[in-house]
Order: C-alpha cells, then sequence, then structure tokens
C-alpha cells in the first residue's frame, strides 16, 4: 500500500450511533477522501468513504441533475 494509511480514530457510541473524532491535524491525515470499516470482533464492514477536512478542490460539488446519483447515496 504505497502511501496509505491505517488510522484508528477515537470514537464513541450509543446505541446505533457512533461518533468518530477526526484527527487532530494534517500531519496525521490529510484533507482527502477515506475509506472507513467498522470492524464487529474480526469482520470487517463493507467501507464507506468519508472525507476529512475541508474540500479546497471543491471535489464535493457534484453536478445538480435530475438523473445524477451522488455516489455512496
Amino acid at each position: 500500500m504505497s502511501g496509505g494509511r491505517i488510522l484508528f480514530p477515537e470514537f464513541s457510541c450509543a446505541r446505533t450511533t457512533c461518533t468518530i473524532t477526526a484527527p487532530p491535524n494534517a500531519y496525521v491525515s490529510s484533507s482527502c477522501w477515506h475509506q472507513l470499516f467498522v470492524r464487529d470482533g474480526p469482520t470487517p464492514s463493507h467501507p464507506a468513504w468519508v472525507r476529512i477536512g475541508g474540500d479546497p478542490t471543491e471535489l464535493g460539488n457534484w453536478p445538480d441533475f435530475p438523473d445524477f446519483t451522488l455516489p455512496g447515496v
């Protein structure tokens, strides 16, 4: 995995909702998209794409077309 990082962020859960604390600065994790896995014992979930930090290049500005489905939705 060239240039990849594995982060173990702090989190807290209450019933069926969890809150994940973002890394403290860009030296730990740069502003970009990451795959988030949740583990239940040894079994990982399917990943969800999450963005940490801002969106300086405005990659999150998806087109507003009626036939366009947002990725991951």
